[in-house]
Protein backbone atom coordinates (compact mmCIF):
# COMPACT_ATOMS: atom_id res chain seq x y z
CA UNK A 1 0.00 0.00 0.00
CA UNK A 2 2.85 2.35 0.88
CA UNK A 3 4.42 1.79 -2.55
CA UNK A 4 1.09 2.68 -4.19
CA UNK A 5 0.91 5.94 -2.22
CA UNK A 6 4.48 6.77 -3.24
CA UNK A 7 3.72 5.94 -6.87
CA UNK A 8 0.64 8.16 -6.90
CA UNK A 9 2.70 10.92 -5.32
CA UNK A 10 5.17 10.56 -8.24
CA UNK A 11 2.26 10.99 -10.63
CA UNK A 12 1.96 7.32 -11.58
CA UNK A 13 -1.29 5.43 -11.71
CA UNK A 14 -1.79 1.96 -10.29
CA UNK A 15 -4.57 0.03 -11.98
CA UNK A 16 -5.82 -3.03 -10.17
CA UNK A 17 -4.76 -6.36 -11.69
CA UNK A 18 -8.34 -6.85 -12.91
CA UNK A 19 -8.34 -3.49 -14.73
CA UNK A 20 -4.86 -4.15 -16.15
CA UNK A 21 -6.08 -7.48 -17.57
CA UNK A 22 -9.12 -5.80 -19.16
CA UNK A 23 -6.91 -3.13 -20.77
CA UNK A 24 -4.54 -5.78 -22.10
CA UNK A 25 -7.44 -7.83 -23.42
CA UNK A 26 -8.54 -4.79 -25.41
CA UNK A 27 -5.01 -4.28 -26.79
CA UNK A 28 -4.96 -7.89 -27.93
CA UNK A 29 -8.04 -7.17 -30.04
CA UNK A 30 -6.34 -4.31 -31.92
CA UNK A 31 -5.14 -5.06 -35.44
CA UNK A 32 -1.42 -5.53 -35.92
CA UNK A 33 0.41 -2.35 -36.94
CA UNK A 34 1.86 -2.32 -40.43
CA UNK A 35 5.20 -4.06 -40.31
CA UNK A 36 8.32 -2.09 -41.02
CA UNK A 37 11.85 -3.37 -41.45
CA UNK A 38 13.65 -3.46 -38.12
CA UNK A 39 17.39 -3.23 -37.79
CA UNK A 40 19.32 -5.48 -35.41
CA UNK A 41 20.03 -2.48 -33.18
CA UNK A 42 16.34 -1.60 -33.03
CA UNK A 43 15.48 -5.20 -32.24
CA UNK A 44 17.90 -5.12 -29.33
CA UNK A 45 16.32 -1.92 -28.08
CA UNK A 46 12.83 -3.41 -28.18
CA UNK A 47 13.62 -6.29 -25.93
CA UNK A 48 15.59 -9.02 -27.58
CA UNK A 49 18.34 -8.02 -25.13
CA UNK A 50 16.22 -9.13 -22.18
CA UNK A 51 17.52 -12.19 -20.38
CA UNK A 52 15.25 -15.11 -19.45
CA UNK A 53 14.47 -13.82 -15.95
CA UNK A 54 13.69 -10.31 -17.27
CA UNK A 55 11.43 -11.80 -19.92
CA UNK A 56 9.56 -13.79 -17.25
CA UNK A 57 9.17 -10.70 -15.05
CA UNK A 58 7.88 -8.75 -18.07
CA UNK A 59 5.31 -11.48 -18.74
CA UNK A 60 4.10 -11.30 -15.16
CA UNK A 61 3.88 -7.50 -15.30
CA UNK A 62 1.75 -7.86 -18.42
CA UNK A 63 -0.52 -10.22 -16.50
CA UNK A 64 -1.13 -7.42 -14.02
CA UNK A 65 0.88 -8.80 -11.12
CA UNK A 66 2.35 -6.57 -8.42
CA UNK A 67 6.03 -6.73 -7.49
CA UNK A 68 5.13 -8.75 -4.41
CA UNK A 69 3.10 -11.26 -6.46
CA UNK A 70 5.93 -11.53 -8.99
CA UNK A 71 8.45 -12.07 -6.17
CA UNK A 72 6.35 -14.90 -4.78
CA UNK A 73 5.90 -16.46 -8.22
CA UNK A 74 9.57 -16.47 -9.25
CA UNK A 75 10.97 -16.94 -5.74
CA UNK A 76 12.85 -13.62 -5.48
CA UNK A 77 12.88 -10.84 -2.93
CA UNK A 78 10.50 -7.98 -3.71
CA UNK A 79 13.45 -5.57 -3.88
CA UNK A 80 15.10 -7.77 -6.50
CA UNK A 81 11.91 -7.69 -8.57
CA UNK A 82 11.90 -3.88 -8.32
CA UNK A 83 15.45 -3.89 -9.68
CA UNK A 84 14.40 -6.16 -12.54
CA UNK A 85 11.45 -3.89 -13.35
CA UNK A 86 13.71 -0.82 -13.40
CA UNK A 87 16.21 -2.58 -15.67
CA UNK A 88 13.47 -3.74 -18.03
CA UNK A 89 11.98 -0.24 -18.18
CA UNK A 90 15.42 1.15 -18.98
CA UNK A 91 16.13 -1.42 -21.69
CA UNK A 92 12.73 -0.95 -23.34
CA UNK A 93 12.66 2.82 -22.84
CA UNK A 94 9.34 2.59 -21.00
CA UNK A 95 8.11 5.13 -18.48
CA UNK A 96 5.53 2.97 -16.67
CA UNK A 97 4.52 -0.60 -15.92
CA UNK A 98 1.45 -0.11 -18.09
CA UNK A 99 3.66 0.85 -21.02
CA UNK A 100 5.74 -2.28 -20.40
CA UNK A 101 2.60 -4.41 -20.39
CA UNK A 102 1.40 -2.90 -23.65
CA UNK A 103 4.82 -3.47 -25.24
CA UNK A 104 4.81 -7.08 -24.09
CA UNK A 105 1.39 -7.71 -25.60
CA UNK A 106 2.24 -5.99 -28.88
CA UNK A 107 5.50 -7.90 -29.20
CA UNK A 108 3.62 -11.14 -28.48
CA UNK A 109 5.72 -11.77 -25.35
CA UNK A 110 2.63 -12.86 -23.42
CA UNK A 111 -0.29 -15.10 -24.23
Amino acid sequence: MLETVRAVHRGESRPTPQIARKVLDQFRLLPEPASTPVSDAAAAETGSALNDKETRVLQLIAEGMTNKQIANTVFLAEGTVKNYVSRIMEKLHASSRTELAVMAVRQRRVE
